[in-house]
């Protein structure tokens, strides 16, 4: 043995990090401290990683050596790198003082406790508004880790494992990164999850402060960006002080996306609904924020280096999220337009081959990861890009577009939307315009199935510009009462501002953090465990209705349908699949169906419906698992 395997995951992520980080400081050290390099680094190389294992696996499935190819390869380039680097001085300089600094590490360290509780805690808890999320990324990592994906016949082609018959068209990078790790680096899935997601959240905390930094000069005020960005929310907290409210005991309230039984908001809580259980938006996020942030310093320093280190960044989305690619693209385009030099002629030629690279680069390495979308696109068109206003159920015209936002995010959309003009300067004007039209272009067309898919780009293209705009609109009363203007005034609606931006975020945070959430009961994975184990690769399963569907996400087989909410926002029929399903389940004779989808195993808890009920004397179907309401039939071999 080469290495010692229980840590062969950990070599894995240091190897891509370490490479990451030289390949960034190379194209950088002149421009960025070592803490904007490390956090742009670190993204390329876990990205950079799952990209090579990816095409390997293709060629030869993974084994352990791939771990070995992979530390081989980026710890060669890495030390190459270094050497390259090595006239540079290394320093770490902390630029704010002791209370923004202490800021900072302890709101890392309170987001890395929630990426731990989240992320599969004693391989049964999750945590988020939205915790069914993670098993549909164990769906996939489990597929490609012992799965029918483990071996694939076309680059592209991965039978969709909840939902049999059509190919997957979802971002692979993210959850075949852990998947990796755990098939080349021995990692549990709980160290699959939860080091890559800290990676990426650290990062995250990163380009927000630099970013809003950058923006505003104020490193307070890029530290409070840090509380709003995490505690978004609207005006839903105003239901705890209505004494005419009676809440039902069935009433659903999060105080973000559900209020009251009849009417929801629209917006994702930043970290209980988009970050923790979206892996997709948690790898997303940071790369928009980090490739707005390059951009911006490219197009102002006329730098070839910033611009090409964007380009790679932009070209590894869509197979990280397609909205992030999609929202980019929107902005990058506006922001070439308004600073193309359109008055200095001297110029035209050195900012077309500026935008021309990242345009090429971008371009070349996205378009080979877009085939997988455009079939799914081509079968379900009305799914995907359809002009649909998003607030329009909410009231129409402008009476529509106003409830929605000033209900959904309160005092953070006045002032992205309004306020925040009166306190910003011109470049911070021309920065946000980009933003704006991705903003609004999301308003009117529906990327996706469900309408809430939206706030992704929201989340992509506009929040990174829109946050600083908000910030400095709230701050800018602390700063009036600083100056001595209506000290009073300025000072209590500075603070009853910050408190209407960020109560029902944190009112929610603290809910869905306090709250178990366990997916998988002792029982559950020793199921999970069994199916892997003793059932063939490319059987396929009829599971129960629930949200986790363990042999699925932990046995990694192929299910015919998955949990409903990941099915209907994907394009793909989910109530036709059912009702097929619900005749299979009332009729266990009909051999010649089962035999059309190679059905081989029926899952069945309290959550089937209907129950399945076939005669074990007729040779057709066997009992082969029944512990604890967890009952599996299986097909007779010899029949």
């Amino acid at each position: 043995m080469i290495i010692n395997l229980n840590y062969l995951w950990a070599l894995e992520i240091y190897s891509c990090c370490f490479f990451g980080y030289q390949f960034t400081t190379l194209l950088t050290h002149r421009f960025f401290g070592f803490f904007t390099r490390l956090a742009i680094g670190l993204p390329i190389g876990l990205i950079s990683f799952a990209w090579l294992i990816l095409i390997v696996s293709y060629f030869i499935p993974m084994t352990n050596m791939h771990a070995y190819l992979a530390l081989s390869t980026f710890g060669l380039f890495g030390i190459i790198l270094k050497f390259l680097n090595r006239n540079i001085q290394f320093k770490v300089q902390i630029t704010f003082d002791y209370f923004h600094r202490w800021a900072v590490i302890l709101c890392s360290f309170f987001l890395t406790l929630a990426v731990y509780s989240a992320n599969l805690a004693g391989d049964r808890y999750s945590k988020g508004a939205a915790y069914s999320d993670l098993p549909f990324h164990l769906n996939i990592i489990t597929s490609f880790s012992y799965g029918p994906a483990y071996r694939r016949e076309e680059f592209y082609k991965i039978d969709s494992p909840f939902y049999h018959g059509k190919n997957l068209a979802y971002p692979l990078i993210p959850d075949f990164l852990s998947a990796a790790l755990v098939t080349t680096g021995d990692a549990s899935l709980q160290k699959s999850l939860f080091f890559p997601s800290e990676i990426m959240m650290l990062s995250l905390v990163i380009a927000v402060y630099q970013l809003t930094n950058y923006i505003l000069k104020d490193e307070f005020q890029s530290v409070m960006s840090l509380l709003i960005f995490m505690t978004t929310g609207g005006l839903a907290f105003v239901l705890l002080f209505d004494k005419t409210k009676q809440w039902d005991e069935h009433e659903r309230c999060d105080f973000i996306h559900h209020w009251t039984n009849d009417f929801d908001g629209y917006w994702f809580q930043t970290l209980m609904h988009l970050l923790l259980p979206q892996r997709s938006s948690l790898f997303a996020v940071p790369l928009c924020f980090w490739t707005i942030y390059l951009l911006i310093h490219a197009v102002k320093l006329e730098d070839f280096r910033l611009m090409f280190l964007a380009s790679l960044i932009t070209g590894y989305m869509p197979q990280v999220q397609a909205h992030a690619y999609m929202a980019i693209a929107q902005w990058s385009i506006t922001y070439a337009i308004i600073t193309f030099p359109y008055l200095t002629r001297e110029k035209w030629k050195r900012f077309f081959f500026l935008w021309l690279l990242y345009g090429v680069v971008a371009n070349a390495m996205a378009i080979p990861q877009l085939p997988p979308f455009f079939q799914r696109i081509s079968i379900a068109r009305k799914s995907f890009l359809q002009i649909e206003p998003v607030y329009k159920r909410y009231g129409k015209g402008i009476v529509g577009f106003y409830k929605t936002w000033w209900l959904s995010l309160g005092v953070f959309a006045f002032g992205a939307l309004i306020g925040g003009w009166a306190e910003a300067n011109t470049e911070q004007i021309v920065l946000y315009i980009p933003s704006l039209v991705v903003f609004f272009i999301a308003n009117f067309v529906r990327y996706q199935d469900w309408l809430w898919d939206n706030i992704k780009i929201y989340y992509d293209g506009w929040m990174p510009i829109a946050l600083p705009f908000a910030t400095q609109f709230i701050f800018g009363f602390y700063n009036r009462y600083k100056r001595g203007e209506r000290p009073i005034l300025n000072k209590m609606t500075f603070f009853a501002l910050l408190f209407m931006t960020c109560c029902s975020g944190t009112i929610h945070c603290i809910f869905y953090l306090s709250t178990p959430a366990e997916l998988y009961s002792t029982d559950k994975l020793k199921f999970g465990k069994w199916v892997a184990e003793n059932t063939r690769v490319n059987d396929v399963f009829v599971n129960d209705d629930s949200h986790e569907q363990s042999p699925s996400s932990l046995g990694g087989r192929i299910s015919m349908l998955g949990f409903s909410g990941w099915i209907e926002t994907h394009g793909l029929d989910y109530y036709g699949r059912r009702h097929h399903l619900h005749l299979l389940r009332t009729q266990p004779e009909n051999v010649l169906e089962y035999d059309k989808e190679n059905i081989w195993y029926l899952f069945q808890s309290d959550e089937s419906s209907p129950k399945f009920t076939p005669d074990l004397n007729n040779s057709i179907w066997e009992l082969v698992y029944d512990s604890v309401n967890l009952t599996l039939f299986r097909r007779n071999l010899k029949a």
